[in-house]
């Protein structure tokens, strides 16, 4: 399949194509990984990376709630102190912490939400760190993004990190999952071997692979 777009970014000095590829709109039950190998498998190149958008991965594993999903009151009440706490904004949207509460636990969340708003920007073990960074994948679709995502919530993608390492053995070219939320913050979500994942963060943040409706979940 031809190239969708040729983005340039220069990193360290070198001078990066990332080329985007359209694909049809991927919905439950499609593969990633076939995905992947019949999109751009005849047009890579010794020394190219794969990179993969997170909330496609996630489409295809069916990882999709609504967001109309009920909001507890606690879900309410803790967005409202980790807001207060200056946490991140995934974590002050109550429907957001509503779903990363079913994705991680409420005992996890209620501990960092007590350490965050007892100590502000600190968290206990971490324990913070990582439900934000669960909230932070979440990803609600807006009106301009496509019908599959629209209203939807988006849960991070399951073992993105094997799904890496699959295409990589697949194709022998190294690959990455990858977020980028609107505000530009890139999150490496499943990387192959051998990669530095500050530079696929350097390489992704002007997010080339899209938000709404360019079906560019590939590049």
């Amino acid at each position: 399949m031809p190239p969708y777009a040729v983005l340039q970014r220069t990193h360290l000095g070198d001078t990066w194509e990332r080329i985007l590829f359209r694909t049809r709109m991927l919905v439950p039950g499609d593969d990633p990984l076939r995905m992947v190998d019949g999109i751009i498998g005849p047009s890579l190149l010794p020394g190219d990376i794969i990179i993969v958008s997170s909330r496609a991965v996630s489409a295809c594993q069916g990882r999709l709630l609504p967001a109309s999903l009920k909001v507890r009151p606690l879900s309410r009440v803790l967005s409202g102190l980790l807001a207060k706490a200056g946490t991140p904004a995934a974590m002050s949207n109550s429907t957001v912490l509503e779903a990363a509460l079913q994705q991680t636990g409420t005992v996890p969340v209620l501990t960092a939400t007590l350490s965050a708003t007892f100590s502000r920007y600190q968290s206990s073990g971490g324990s913070l760190t990582r439900q934000a960074k669960v909230a932070g994948l979440i990803r609600l679709g807006g009106e301009d993004d496509l019908s599959v995502y629209a209203g939807k919530l988006a849960l991070p993608p399951e073992q993105p990190e094997r799904l890496a390492n699959s295409i990589w053995k697949r194709t022998g070219y190294r690959a990455a999952i990858v977020s980028v939320n609107g505000t530009g913050v890139v999150t490496v979500v499943g990387l192959s071997h051998g990669l530095s994942p500050h530079m696929i963060s350097m390489l992704m943040l002007d997010n080339p692979l899209g938000h709404g409706q360019q079906q560019t979940p590939v590049a």
